[in-house]
């Protein structure tokens, strides 16, 4: 049986990998989304922190989420 994990956190707690699986799964998904795009739309956003969500199933990206 596949073992799911969801690991949320705020855009100020996030690490290189973290952003890397979740930048792999968004892209893999939707195409385009630029670094500067991510940046501008999740890290450095007028409204604050967002809160970034990559699931992962036996410790593979395979959902990602993002609340900002």
């Amino acid at each position: 049986m596949s073992t799911i994990k969801f690991d949320c956190r705020w855009t100020s707690e996030v690490d290189d990998q973290f952003v890397k699986d979740w930048t792999y799964v968004v892209r893999s998904v939707f195409g385009g989304f630029s670094d500067g795009f991510i940046k501008r739309k999740y890290f450095e956003n007028i409204f604050g922190l967002s809160v970034m969500v990559v699931a992962y199933m036996d410790n593979q990206p395979v959902g990602a989420d993002a609340l900002w």
